[in-house]
Order: C-alpha cells, then structure tokens, then sequence
C-alpha cells in the first residue's frame, strides 16, 4: 500500500540539516543544534512503529522549502538548494539507495517565492513529469527538453532525467489560474507510475502552499478544483492526491465574506468527489514556539495546559491531504491518515495511565515520541517551573521539533492509500 508523508518544515535550507556557527558566538558554541534536526527529519522518514513494523513512506513532500531571487518555474538555488540536496544524500547514504529528488522549482513571484521538495523511491515508482526541463524552466511540451546539469544532474535516473514538474495553470479557454493572486503560489503537479504493477497505477500529485492569510488562502484553496486536469477527474488505475499546507484552519467558521469561511475552503474539491483526511477532532497540525511563554507571547511552548497537549500546541489545524477517490475500491484499498504526533506519539492517546509509564505505552501508536526524554519525566506530574521549562524546550526535546528555534511550526502527516 503506498505511503505518503508530507510536512512543512519551516523554511527549508542547508540549516536545517547541519550544524553552524557564527563568528564571535560565545565560547565558541554552536548557535544552535541544526545536527539534530537533520537527524529528526531523516528519523521521521526511517521511524518504525513501537512493534518494529518500517514506517518508511514512498513519496516525501517538504513545503516551505527556500529558493533563492528565481524567476517562477526556474530551478531553486542557494541554501534552499543545498538542503534538498543534502537531505537526498542521507536519505540515500541511510534509508535506502533508491530514493529520488523532482528538481525542485520555483513557486510564486515576489515575496511568494518558495519551493516544494518531492522525493520518492525510484525502485517503487517512475516520474513521468508532466512537464519537460528545457535548461532553463519547466515546459508543457517535449520540444526542446534536456537532462539537469550541475549539481541536479543525478537526482533522478536516465529514464526520466528530461522531466519536470507543472509550476503553471490556465483555465479552459486559456486564461491563468492564480491562487488567488498573480504572486500567489500555485500547486507543483509531479506525476508517477508504479513500478512492477499490472495493471499500472498513476499517482497524481499536487503539493500546495497557500498564502499565509484569509481570504488569499481561501481563494487560492478553492481554486484547486478549477485546473482542468483535477476538474476533468482521475482516469482508470489513476489516484489524486492533493497534499500541503492550505493556511485554513479546520476550527474557523467566521465568515470572510460571501459566506466563505477557513472551514469550507475545501468544498469545491471535496464536491468533486476528493475526501479530506484530517478535520478538525483529529486535533491540530501545528505547534508553538520553543522559548518562554510572557504575557505577550501566548504562541510559546509551556509545560502546563491538559494533557495530552501541555500547552505545546497552537490549536491550528491547516495542514491535510486529500484524495480522489475518496476510499479507494480494491486493490488500492481504504484510506488512512495520521498527524506525525512525535512529543506524546499518534494517535494522539487519551488521558489513560498506561501513558504516564513510557515502559508500559501500549503497542500500537504508529509514531512513539522522539524526544530524548519523554513528556512524562520531564513534567513528572507537578506544576513545572522553570527548570523543567528548560528541559521541556531543550534543543534534544521539544525544541528540536517544534516551533521558531526547532525543525518546524507544523506536524508531518502520513497517508497510506
């Protein structure tokens, strides 16, 4: 059953991934503990469930990935460039050998620029583009198409080495689609074929980064449902998947105007027959910052609140994958998803003593905690002060997963379909 993990890591660069210093920082120590995080991100990929099952998915989505002063459809450069590629290495070097990159491209104009990293096992799958790489930017037809150069030139294999993902929509009769505005990110459309299955299965692609803010994320979600492939629906042994961070949030029903809300952006494409996986009882997809919570700055992790959440989460649910069809009929399957919960484990467990034991946890969470020390032993069952605060926000604990300091505000998510 393919797997599909996505997350948005918050601006992803060649940081994230690696330790670094800067000149004159005291003692010589490092600003921060960057090391960690690539290891917390690689960790996420390589997990296994508590009874050793691999976790490992088919396909990686990073959103937020940095680019660099490029025009739209152009490859990313600088930083943004550097950790991709990095990750690609140690995904390689640690997971398995035959993980892939889609050259990352260009999302957006002005100061909507971002990337969006699509990794995948070459063994399991083939890119089939839609679009072709010309040497400059991504193309809707074949003419003139060439293989990456330079640092690209190996992230994917010969057989689809002149391919391309689609950075551009136009509506029937030609008109641009924006999402929702002209410097408005739009999805990056990658397509696959299964490897060594009969009949062949297509997995169709489409990784999103709305605007920060209502109603440009509103819109732009909504949006979605008018590109005419999604419109047109998938074909035979063909799945949709529609994956990203849409910035609405499942619990906001305040009305933007036109009856528009957060929670109803995703009505045109669940009318065309798409199912979204995470709504709002699946609790929220992001998380707070790592530091020390002041009158001012409620957004800021704390060892108080109710357990599960310890105040750790921002109580924002805009991250979700959606597919078309909904449940897939055999042989594809029912459907699952799963919010990557790694402070207390997924799903997230009720308020049940077997919990407070991290020796006891029972079997089954699919993701166990991956801090080094867990949310139990730090809190200890008592008002935490600020020793504990401290230790909570430790860059091996909380504050390698979340947050301003951490890998990122948001929580991964898995899909099996």
């Amino acid at each position: 059953m393919p797997r599909i993990l996505y997350w948005n890591i918050q601006k992803f660069a060649i940081n994230k991934m690696t330790t670094y210093t800067r000149k004159r920082q005291f003692g010589g120590r490092p600003l921060y503990g960057n090391g960690v995080k690539g290891d917390y991100i690689v960790g996420n990929i390589n997990a296994v469930t508590q009874a050793g099952a691999a976790l490992q998915p088919d396909f990686f989505v990073v959103v937020e990935v940095t680019t660099g002063r490029q025009p739209g459809g152009s490859l990313i450069t600088g930083a943004g460039a550097d950790g991709v590629l990095h990750l690609l290495d140690r995904l390689q070097a640690e997971v398995h050998a035959n993980w892939r990159l889609v050259p990352p491209l260009v999302l957006g104009g002005a100061g909507q620029r971002e990337g969006i990293a699509v990794f995948f096992r070459n063994d399991l799958w083939q890119f089939n583009g839609p679009w072709y790489w010309n040497g400059a930017t991504a193309q809707a037809g074949a003419g003139g198409a060439v293989a990456y150069a330079g640092e690209w030139a190996n992230v994917l294999p010969g057989d689809s080495n002149t391919r391309a993902g689609q950075t551009s929509y136009t509506a029937v009769g030609g008109a641009n689609i924006n999402f929702a505005y002209p410097n408005s990110r739009p999805p990056f459309f990658t397509q696959f074929q299964q490897r060594g299955v009969m009949p062949a299965r297509t997995l169709s692609l489409f990784s999103f980064h709305a605007d920060s803010e209502p109603p440009g994320s509103v819109i732009g979600t909504r949006n979605l449902a008018q590109i005419p492939y999604i419109a047109a629906g998938p074909g035979v042994n063909e799945t949709f998947v529609v994956v990203g961070d849409f910035n609405c949030d499942l619990n906001n029903n305040v009305n933007i105007g036109g009856g528009l809300t957060q929670a109803t952006a995703y009505n045109p494409l669940v009318g065309q027959g798409f199912m979204a996986h995470v709504v709002a009882a699946a609790g929220p997809t992001m998380v707070k910052d790592v530091g020390f919570s002041t009158a001012n700055n409620p957004n800021v992790a704390t060892t108080n609140g109710v357990w599960p959440y310890y105040d750790y989460s921002r109580g924002l649910s805009v991250d979700n994958i959606l597919t078309r069809p909904a449940n897939p009929a055999a042989p594809l399957g029912v459907t699952t998803a799963t919010i990557i919960n790694r402070i207390v484990g997924t799903p997230i467990p009720a308020n049940n003593a077997a919990y407070v034991n991290p020796a006891v946890r029972p079997i089954g969470n699919r993701y166990s905690i991956a801090m080094n020390e867990s949310i139990q032993q730090i809190v200890g069952g008592t008002q935490a002060g600020n020793p504990r605060l401290r230790k909570f926000n430790a860059n091996t604990n909380f504050g390698m997963i979340g947050g301003r300091r951490g890998t990122s505000d948001h929580l991964g998510i898995v899909i099996d379909f």
